[in-house]
C-alpha cells in the first residue's frame, strides 16, 4: 500500500501529529510491518517503523423464516450450520451442480464446500429467524472477481452490487462484454433470482431496461446463471 507524500514544517523541539489513512482492502487480514521515512530537502532524515493491523470485516446477516437463494460477500472459514448457529443434522442446504446435473444436499458436501465463498449461490431453508454477524475476508476491490461457469445451470453471486449488462465474459484469451457472449452462444444474457416474499423468481435481464425487469445484481442474493460453453 502506498501513502501520498504529506508536506509540513516543524522547528526544533516540536512535534507534529500525522494522521495516515489506508485502503485496507489492499491488505491481507493480519499484522503488516511498514516504514514511515521522515525526508527534508529530499533528503532521508529517519526511518520509523510501524505496525497496522488489519482485521477481517463483519456483515450483517439477517433473515425470517422461509426459502432463500443466498450468496455472501465474503470467504468464511465456518461452516454455514456454525453461522447460523442450527444444528449440523438441522442444516437444510442444497447447492446445485452443474457438472453432475443434480442438487447436492447439505449433508453430502464436504467441509470445505459448506465454507461459503463470494460468487457461489446455495438454497437455505431456514425453520426460524436469523440475525448474526458473520466475520470473512471479502475479495480485493483492486482486482477483477471472477466467477467460473460451466455448461449447465449454476448458482452465483456477487461480492459487490454490480450492474449485469456492464459485466465481461471471458473465455480462454478472450474476452467480450455480456451481449457478445450471448451472441457467441457463450451464456445465456438472463439470470433468475428467487424473491423470498413473493414465493416466485424474477428476471434479471442485459437487454433494453424499463420493462418491469431487475438490472442489477446485489450482495447476498443467488442469481440462476446458464453457460453453454466453460467461462468465467
Amino acid at each position: 500500500a502506498e501513502v501520498e507524500a504529506m508536506a509540513g514544517e516543524v522547528g526544533g523541539g516540536e512535534t507534529m501529529t500525522i494522521t495516515l489513512s489506508l485502503d485496507a482492502s489492499l491488505l491481507d487480514p493480519g499484522e503488516h510491518e511498514m516504514s514511515l521515512l521522515v525526508l527534508s530537502e529530499d533528503e532521508l532524515v529517519k526511518q520509523i517503523p510501524i505496525k497496522v493491523n488489519v482485521t477481517p470485516p463483519q456483515v450483517p446477516f439477517e433473515s425470517g423464516a422461509g426459502l432463500f437463494m443466498v450468496s455472501l460477500p465474503i470467504s468464511v472459514d465456518k461452516q454455514w450450520h456454525e453461522i447460523l448457529n442450527i444444528p449440523e443434522e438441522q442444516m437444510k442446504l442444497a447447492v446445485y451442480s452443474p457438472q453432475e446435473g443434480r442438487y447436492q444436499l447439505y449433508s453430502e458436501l464436504a467441509p470445505e464446500q459448506r465454507k461459503p465463498k463470494p460468487g457461489v449461490g446455495v438454497w437455505i431453508k431456514l425453520e426460524n429467524s436469523v440475525q448474526t454477524t458473520i466475520t470473512g475476508i471479502p475479495p480485493k476491490a483492486s482486482e477483477p472477481f471472477a466467477i467460473n461457469l460451466y455448461p449447465g445451470w449454476q448458482i452465483i453471486g456477487v461480492p459487490w452490487q454490480v450492474k449485469w449488462a456492464n459485466l465481461k465474459v471471458r473465455k480462454g484469451s478472450e474476452e467480450v462484454s455480456l451481449q457478445q457472449a450471448a451472441e457467441r452462444g457463450w451464456v445465456y444474457e438472463v439470470l433468475w433470482t428467487w424473491d423470498s416474499e413473493l414465493g416466485d423468481y424474477q428476471m434479471v435481464w442485459g437487454g433494453v431496461s424499463g420493462i418491469g425487469l431487475l438490472e442489477t445484481l446485489d450482495v447476498f442474493r443467488g442469481y440462476w446463471i446458464l453457460a453453454f460453453e466453460e467461462c468465467q
